[in-house]
């Protein structure tokens, strides 16, 4: 009996200081992106920890990036609704 090989993809979201370090090559920081988007200094930084739609928008467009590409685990659960409306646009 031939038993069957099942690939598990395990879903990571970017680590924290990889998206810092991202930024910085960049000449960017999260105290020039949250000023520049009229936020207090840090305030992007809670995006790097916790689901915060616009925070995490404005760090994505930083890094030529989408959300869900840095964040999978935050946005796996819309996946199939983001698919779907794409679809029907």
């Amino acid at each position: 009996m031939k038993s069957a090989h099942v690939e598990s993809h395990t879903v990571v979201d970017m680590h924290r200081l990889d998206i810092v370090c991202s930024l910085h090559k960049k000449g960017l920081t999260i105290k020039s992106l949250s000023l520049e988007a009229g936020l207090a200094a840090g305030t992007l930084s809670k995006a790097l920890d916790r689901p915060w739609t616009k925070g995490e928008r404005i760090i994505a467009e930083a890094l030529e990036m989408k959300p869900q590409d840095i964040w999978p685990t935050r946005y796996e659960n819309t996946r199939y609704e983001i698919r779907a409306i794409s679809m029907h646009s």
